[in-house]
């Protein structure tokens, strides 16, 4: 169920690649490559993840270096009024009027929970 639909993901990228072929003969080619570099030998099998897991890599870190250059201002159409962290500091910050645990925080729910479970549970 998985494989298909990242072969029907991957066949949707590769639309604008290879336009005149098929979507069925994209998810094809798609689901046969790394299934045939799986059958060819472990090695390259290993070989092939290890490309593939650094371009991942290279491509976050990519990513991440472009967003803060759009943060801070270093981009083409960056100087826009919205853009920056001035939506993190304007008001006061992020929590202006302070933390309410009864506001649904992560812990406070929980904890209160438990609190008043072992208030009333007998002592043994």
């Amino acid at each position: 169920m998985v494989l298909a639909v990242e072969a029907t993901a991957g066949a949707k990228i590769l639309e604008s690649w290879i336009p005149g072929v098929p979507q069925w003969a994209r998810a094809l080619i798609v689901m046969v490559v790394p299934t045939a570099t799986n059958l060819v030998s472990v090695g390259s099998c290993g070989e092939f993840e290890f490309w593939f897991a650094g371009i991942k890599v290279v491509a976050i870190a990519a990513f991440v270096v472009v967003g803060l250059l759009a943060v801070f201002g270093f981009l083409p159409g960056s100087d826009n009024p919205g853009s920056g962290l001035a939506h993190l500091t304007d008001s006061g910050g992020f929590f202006p009027e302070g933390l309410d645990p009864g506001e649904g925080q992560l812990c406070g729910r929980p904890l209160r929970e438990a609190r008043s479970r072992k208030a009333v549970t007998p002592a043994e």
